[in-house]
């Protein structure tokens, strides 16, 4: 998985392996599900034959024990369509509205916040760009959105359908959502303009256009994370091929923490003379093992080693750290995990786990170092430009990295 040294979104589907290309998407519509949405709340899950293995960047409590068996009763009742003026859908998804509005509303209303603010922003050049839109058929124009458009109204044209998805969108974004029907009818009109809209191609042709192609592509992946709710269908296929399908979390105790050693605290000392007074100023800051790291060293020492790939889905994009760590990892043990991708940006309270080989993570910190030296140097005005990966690094470090990653074949976890 590549990034840009700018901290864009990046993906690995082309990597993908076909098993992956549809797991991938299940396991992160699973995690986003069973996250509350509340500040540093990640969940990942993986499936491992008949059991799904989740973990939380935090301790496990009750309730999320509670949650997950309350998600997978509600997703195994008899769903039902919805119909909304014109529109419809026939699916099953919608069953699981009652428990996304109760145990995960503060996601849900933190996706309906960025797509109001996206399209707020937009809302005035998608306007005069549809007036002067060429238009074709409904069938071209919404070809991948039709399952929502069944009954258009009469004299209704591709105009009207964008005209209205645009402006429910940016209406209805403005919702909270509550346990109560009216609330979920206001939510399904919201999901259904939204899936119009983004799947148009109309958008697609806007996002091409230079001028307003970044702010476009902010607005579809907005659009695109609300709609994700809508693949509950995909868990509720897979619960129909594993009926019996598990579940359990993943130990929260910190086993993989280890306390500083004597020359670690010299170290610091010596580099940050007042580490300790500048620690106090940020008594609330709590560096944390993020999910998919803790379900890699969980499972890693279990599992067998094969050449498959082993998807991990999240609630939230794999940070820039994690994603290097990943990456050395794999390299390291002849393993194949894998996220959907990244934001490009390391996340303030990333740990890294202490019972692995320090050369690992040593090796980790290295290619972040090279990242952020290239940034930097990315930000200074009539200096070269150079862009580096997890993978690769700089010209002028490429001589510093190769020599630690020969080291690669001896790292394993203790």
């Amino acid at each position: 998985m590549y990034h840009d040294n700018t901290g864009t979104p990046s993906s690995n589907k082309a990597d993908r392996h076909q098993d992956t290309i549809t797991d991938l998407p299940l396991l992160d519509t699973i995690a986003v599900c069973l996250t509350t949405g509340k500040p540093w709340d990640v969940v990942a899950a993986t499936i491992s034959g008949d059991c799904l293995i989740l973990s939380k960047s935090g301790n496990i409590s009750d309730e999320d024990e509670a949650a997950v068996g309350l998600f997978f009763s509600e997703v195994k009742r008899q769903g039902r369509g919805c119909i909304i003026g014109s529109l419809s859908q026939g699916s099953n998804w919608t069953i699981a509205l009652p428990f996304l509005f109760s145990h995960s509303k503060a996601n849900a209303n933190k996706r309906l916040s960025r797509v109001h603010r996206a399209i707020t922003d937009l809302f005035d050049d998608l306007c005069a760009k549809v007036t002067s839109y060429s238009e074709t058929s409904i069938l071209d124009e919404f070809h991948d959105a039709m399952s929502w458009i069944k009954h258009p109204h009469q004299g209704e044209t591709v105009g009207s359908i964008l005209m209205r998805a645009i402006r429910t969108c940016r209406e209805l974004s403005l919702m909270r959502v509550q346990p109560d029907t009216v609330s979920q009818s206001k939510f399904l009109e919201v999901i259904a303009f939204a899936s119009i809209l983004s799947k148009s191609r109309f958008l697609s042709e806007i996002t091409a256009d230079w001028i307003l192609s970044e702010r476009t592509k902010t607005l579809k992946g907005r659009l695109d994370k609300l709609c994700q709710y809508t693949r509950v269908d995909w868990v509720i296929s897979k619960l129909q091929q594993i009926p019996d399908l598990r579940f359990r979390w993943t130990p929260s105790s910190e086993l993989w923490i280890t306390p500083f050693s004597p020359e670690q605290i010299q170290l610091l000392k010596l580099r940050v003379p007042n580490l300790l007074d500048i620690w106090v100023e940020y008594k609330y800051f709590k560096p944390r093992l993020h999910a998919e790291l803790r379900l890699i060293l969980h499972l890693y020492s279990t599992l067998p080693i094969t050449s498959g790939q082993f998807p991990i889905g999240c609630s939230k994009r794999s940070c820039f750290c994690c994603t290097v760590w990943i990456g050395v990892f794999n390299e390291a043990n002849k393993s194949s995990w894998m996220t959907s991708g990244s934001h490009g940006k390391p996340y303030p309270n990333c740990a890294f786990p202490g019972n692995v080989d320090l050369k690992l993570n040593e090796l980790v910190l290295q290619q972040i170092t090279v990242r952020l030296a290239d940034t930097l140097r990315s930000l200074m005005p009539m200096k070269t430009r150079r862009l580096s990966d997890e993978q690769v690094s700089s010209s002028e470090s490429e001589d510093a990295v190769d020599p630690v990653r020969d080291q690669l074949d001896s790292f394993s976890p203790s």
